[in-house]
């Protein structure tokens, strides 16, 4: 843990240096990736490890002829405001532990495999439906668990901070 760990990090230090004992979490704003955020922090306060918030956006399917840096700009501040809210209202103004923040437009699974490398873990909430595997995980969280350079947990959305996250089992040791 940190010595200040409500330290708010300047936008030039948003992502973490290499080598920094690292949690990456995927946080999209929906109640799974909410309930892998708070496991995540959790997690990393015990480990002492830090934390990157990844946000990964697309354009609106409808809007490719319309689009203007402007509005592009203006769309990637939106999501980093979400982010941010997220964040808060996960974790308050007194995290515990340093959460840098990848707020970026992309495909989600890539830009999550490209966060994960060297961290020591990569932690997604699950759609918390049932059916098969791409269903009850998600098309994104199914491919993370095949592929993912590191270890790999996924939360169910019924975790709260009101259960034992010791009941969270990893989906996938990064060997696979």
């Amino acid at each position: 843990m940190t010595d200040n760990p409500t330290r708010v990090l300047p936008k030039e230090r948003r992502l973490p240096k290499p080598g920094t004992p690292l949690l990456v979490v995927g946080v999209d704003g929906t109640p799974g990736s909410l309930a892998a955020l708070e496991w995540a922090a959790g997690e990393a306060r015990r480990r002492g490890d830090a934390l990157l918030a990844v946000r990964v956006w697309q354009f609106p399917v409808n809007a490719s002829g319309f689009l203007t840096d402007d509005s592009i700009e203006a769309m990637q501040s939106d999501e980093e405001e979400q982010l941010e809210l997220d964040l808060f209202d996960v974790l308050g103004d007194n995290p515990g532990v340093d959460v840098y923040r990848l707020v970026t437009s992309g495909a989600a699974t890539k830009t999550l495999f490209t966060a994960a490398q060297g961290a020591d873990m990569l932690v997604i909430g699950s759609k918390g439906h049932r059916g098969l595997t791409n269903v009850v995980i998600g098309s994104v969280s199914a491919q993370v668990t095949h592929y993912a350079p590191c270890p790999v947990v996924i939360v169910p959305q019924r975790i709260s901070k009101h259960e034992d996250s010791g009941s969270v089992r990893p989906a996938s040791d990064g060997a696979g």
